[in-house]
């Protein structure tokens, strides 16, 4: 998210946990809105849901997280 931040191409980032489910609104400048979701079923299929350590610990944040990864992924590959 640092490394976005700074490239001066990102107009918004948006993010929620409803429901276990994890969303992230990204947008950058000159390009329609990216949306991505997460969800406790996907880390569940990925078998990260219970996995020792932050999954345990923390899984909103990490629902959270991953949410935000895919979106950034997506949207600035050359940041």
């Amino acid at each position: 998210l640092a490394l976005v931040r700074g490239s001066g191409k990102l107009e918004y980032i948006k993010e929620s946990v409803e429901d276990g489910v994890a969303t992230c609104v990204v947008k950058r400048k000159g390009e329609p809105e990216h949306i991505v979701t997460f969800s406790e079923d996907d880390a569940k299929k990925a078998g990260l849901w219970g996995k020792t350590g932050p999954w345990q610990q923390y899984p909103t944040r990490m629902l959270k997280m991953r949410a935000r990864a895919f979106a950034l992924r997506d949207v600035f590959p050359d940041v």
